[in-house]
């Protein structure tokens, strides 16, 4: 017997998906981010990160709307609002990658450029 499979991004995602990532805590919350993780010239970019605390029903776009290109995303084990995302920036320019760990109660986070 197959399982039916349905899609939990429709109406919500405009460009392509570098990131997905599923809370070990919660397995309703799922955090997705936008953008192509491979590096070639013609790269679509995406439209920050987002957030489904229902199993993928609905979503809600929580930030880094102009990091362009989320490749990983790492969310605490113990803590689903903490999440450590990694995002290429724009890269078309001087690549500005990050490491920035996000905080959910606010979006401000710390941000580790290398």
């Amino acid at each position: 017997m197959v399982a039916a499979l349905s899609p939990i991004s429709d109406k919500y995602f405009g460009g392509s998906i570098g990131a997905v990532s599923i809370a070990n805590s919660d397995r309703d919350i799922i955090w997705v981010g936008e953008g192509e993780q491979t590096m070639r010239g013609n790269v679509s970019e995406g439209h920050g990160i987002w957030k489904s605390v229902d199993g993928g029903n609905t979503w809600k776009n929580m930030g880094l709307t102009d990091s362009r290109h989320i490749v990983r995303i790492r969310i605490h084990p113990k803590n689903p609002d903490v999440v450590y995302v990694c995002a290429f920036g724009h890269l078309g320019k001087i690549m500005n990658a990050a490491f920035i760990k996000l905080s959910m109660v606010a979006i401000s986070g710390n941000v580790f450029y290398f």
